[in-house]
This record gives structure tokens, C-alpha cells and sequence, in this order.
């Protein structure tokens, strides 16, 4: 009866031509790694921002009513938002803006600049004290997303 190839055994018996293989895979291992693309994060466009606002000293239900009531009213005149989606802790809240799948990506900062002016002109119509900030920089979350798989 014939046996069963051993690769460990062949490995030992042939230390030299084993060594050698190692040291090819290593060189073609750091040829690769050297001659990547240098694109590391692939062009897309996220079609959501997030909004911020904070006022010390306010409950989450002033909060509610007098800046996240009056920060969805006015955003719900730019027509390409999909949906917003807020909540609300003491001395801050949080709105989460998502646009319309069918938005064009060359909009999208167009878009994002309409929200931004809306913000700036939200100012009178708030609290005293109240800072706002808007977020649509994610840039780097492919980069996390392709580290955690």
C-alpha cells in the first residue's frame, strides 16, 4: 500500500530548498507591499451629516423644544433630505441628516453647503448660548470598516 505524502517530512529532509522558498515568498511578499496602489480609501460619498448642538444647563426636554423642534423645522425646506432622526440628552442633542439615495454625488456638497447656511441662519431663532456644529467629514470610514473585518 502506498503512503500518504508527508509535507512536513519532505520539509525536514530538505531544509535548504524549504529555506529558499521561504525567502522567494518573503520577496515577492515585500515586492507586493511596495508596488500597492496608493489610493488607500476608495472614493465614495456618504449621503448623511451629523448635527450637534449644545446649551449648558438645559434639560433634555428644553432641549427638545426649543432647538431640535426648531432645528428639524428648518431643515425640512432643503428638499433633498430623506429623513432626520434626533435625540436628546441633557445639554445636548444630536440630529442625524440622511439624504435621498437618488442624490448625485457632485450634489452632495452643494447640499451639505445649503444645510450649513440654514444653521447660520438659525441663529436668532435659538436659546442664547446655544453652539452649533455640523459634521459631514467621513473621510476615514472605510479605513476603520476595512480594519474591523
Amino acid at each position: 500500500m502506498m503512503e500518504r505524502f508527508n509535507v512536513s517530512r519532505w520539509a525536514v529532509g530538505h531544509p535548504a530548498l524549504v529555506s529558499f522558498m521561504m525567502a522567494c515568498l518573503f520577496l515577492a511578499g515585500g515586492y507586493g507591499f511596495f508596488h500597492l496602489g496608493r489610493a488607500e480609501d476608495p472614493a465614495f460619498t456618504l449621503k448623511n451629516m451629523v448635527v450637534s448642538a449644545q446649551w449648558s444647563g438645559a434639560s433634555a426636554q428644553q432641549m427638545q423644544q426649543q432647538v431640535a423642534a426648531v432645528l428639524e423645522q428648518r431643515l425640512r425646506d432643503v428638499e433633498a433630505i430623506d429623513s432626520l432622526s434626533t435625540y436628546c440628552v441633557a445639554a445636548s442633542c444630536v440630529t442625524q441628516i440622511f439624504l435621498r439615495d437618488d442624490e448625485r454625488k457632485e450634489c452632495v456638497p452643494v447640499i451639505w453647503q445649503q444645510v450649513r447656511n440654514k444653521l447660520s441662519d438659525l441663529g436668532p431663532d435659538l436659546p442664547s448660548g446655544v453652539a452649533l456644529a455640523a459634521n459631514d467629514d467621513y473621510a476615514d470610514v472605510y479605513g476603520y470598516v476595512f480594519a474591523l473585518t
